[in-house]
């Protein structure tokens, strides 16, 4: 059984913690932004323009968000494929190297004169 860190790992975690974290920033700057907007003086009619003002905002920034989000999750993907590439190919040559050490001892017989006596 595959722990939760490396289970999170596998199955995008990353993406997860980093919606939580976006969602988060942005509910806090909403309720912050509402607060402000309710306990200021203003008349009712001007109160709910600039809601509506401040949520047409708030929207903009999570779509905002949301396409910065997507484009580093996208580059994190893509450098760890590029990192898998080069970790597979850095196997593959070692696997050849050795393949080859051994295909050289098997032809090459061992000289018994050479060793030393044992005590």
């Amino acid at each position: 059984m595959e722990s939760p860190e490396t289970e999170s790992r596998e199955t995008g975690g990353t993406k997860t913690r980093a919606g939580r974290l976006l969602g988060g920033l942005l509910l806090g700057s909403l309720v912050g932004g509402l607060a402000g907007l309710i306990f200021a003086p203003k008349a009712g009619r001007e109160l709910r323009a600039d809601l509506k003002e401040k949520g047409v905002e708030a929207k903009k920034m999570y779509d905002d968000s949301v396409v910065k989000a997507k484009a580093i999750i996208d580059d994190a993907k893509n450098g760890a494929g590029e990192l898998i590439k080069e970790a597979e190919r850095q196997l593959s040559e070692a696997r050849m190297k050795a393949r080859d050490v051994l295909s050289r001892q098997e032809k090459t017989p061992f000289d018994h004169s050479k060793e030393e006596p044992r005590a």
